[in-house]
Order: structure tokens, then sequence, then C-alpha cells
């Protein structure tokens, strides 16, 4: 089969990229259970191609009602999510509802609530005094002094990274975990708060917990970097 796939009507186009890509059945049922309701579905133009024969959609520049679901793809190359993302962070009624990661990228679910629906507390936001941070886990060296980083190892369980706002910033951050293996890097990226919490939006004293694969929590190389962003 995949010989004759090989190339595309008229041996035009090689076929092997599009064979090779991952399968992303499971990424889009997520979408579909937390979007479920009589609501239009906001997103970029390449996610709306999923639902455009079984829900109303619309693009990211739509008046957000209630009973939409929007959702974002941080990583699309075709259309920037920052406008958009600050918008939903301002709406008091947009209320997270999910957010996953699928091979490096992330997305991002939101649903329009009616103003004045309860807002459930995000479980990987939490505060910590400094006396207690300092008792939890190892320290974990990085570069940008407004932030605090411990590792904390759980038991029968992925290792836990603390990251701790020492101060108010403009800005947003990309975390970047690095271990050196077989003479070069393997790395995780992953935003702060998972980008429906930015870092500008945190507090002194919130602390972001992400879990960690223990191949990376056992390293004794680990290196962590804070990347500045949008």
């Amino acid at each position: 089969m995949r010989r004759l796939l090989g190339r595309l009507p008229f041996g035009l186009y090689s076929a092997r990229p599009i064979l090779g890509r991952p399968s992303a059945e499971k990424v889009i049922e997520t979408f579909r259970r937390f979007s479920n309701g009589s609501g239009r579905l906001l997103a970029t133009d390449r996610l709306r191609l999923h639902f455009m024969f079984d829900r109303s959609t619309a693009g990211l520049n739509a008046a957000m009602l209630p009973g939409d679901t929007v959702i974002l793809d941080f990583d699309d190359p075709w259309e920037s999510v920052t406008a958009v993302r600050r918008r939903l962070i301002a709406d008091p009624r947009a209320v997270p509802v999910s957010s996953l990661y699928f091979y490096g990228r992330l997305f991002a679910i939101w649903k329009i609530v009616p103003e004045g629906t309860f807002r459930p507390a995000l479980p990987f936001i939490f505060s910590l005094n400094p006396e207690n941070f300092a008792a939890a886990g190892k320290p974990l060296p990085q570069n940008d002094p407004a932030f605090e980083a411990r590792l904390v190892r759980v038991p029968n369980r992925d290792a836990l990274l603390l990251l701790r706002v020492c101060k108010k910033v403009p800005y947003d951050t990309v975390i970047e975990l690095k271990i050196p293996e077989n003479g070069r890097d393997v790395q995780m990226k992953f935003r702060f708060g998972r980008g429906v919490y930015p870092a500008w939006q945190a507090s002194p004293g919130e602390i972001y917990a992400e879990p960690i694969p223990d191949a990376f929590a056992e390293s004794g190389q680990l290196r962590l970097q804070l990347l500045r962003d949008e």
C-alpha cells in the first residue's frame, strides 16, 4: 500500500510525509468532548475543518457568545493567537476547561459562560509562602531572577516542577528543560500556566506546577531555562 501511495496523482508530490504524520484522532476527540453543546466552535482555520460538518463554527475574530467553545493552537504557524488569548483572559465569561500537548504543540480550550458563573480554581496554580516553598524538593538553577524553581519527587507518579513567581513580570514565560544524551540535548518545552494563565497574569507568591517525566527528574544534568514570550 505504501508503495502504491508513494506519490500523489501525477507523481508531483511525495505522500510519505503525510503517511508518516502522527494520528491526532485522540486530540480531536478531546476537543469534541470538551466542546459539547449547542454553541459555536471558534478556532483557527485548520482546526475548524474538523468540525465543519457537525458544528456551527466561526473564526477567532467573531464576537464570543455564551455557549461558545474557543480552541487555540498556540503553535499554529499560519495564525497568531496572542491577541485572542489576551481577549479571552480579560473576559470574565471565558473559563479555561482543558489544555493538552501534542508532539510539542500546546492546545487550550475555553468555554464562554453567562456572566457571573462560578469559575473553578486552576489545579496547577497555587500559593506557598517562601519558607514552605524553600522546604519543597530541591532547587533548580535557572536564568530569570523573577522566578524560583524547585523539583519535587512524588512517589509512584511523575515528578513536579514548581515555578514560583517572585515579582510581577510583563511577559509570558516558556519553560525549557534539557538533558544531554548521546552528545545531544533532549528537551521539553511548556508554557507557564499551560497558556491559559500566563506569567504576566500571575501574582508574586503564586506557583505553577508542571508534571515532568522521571527521566528528566532523575538526571543529574538537568538544565532549566526560562524563555520570554509575548
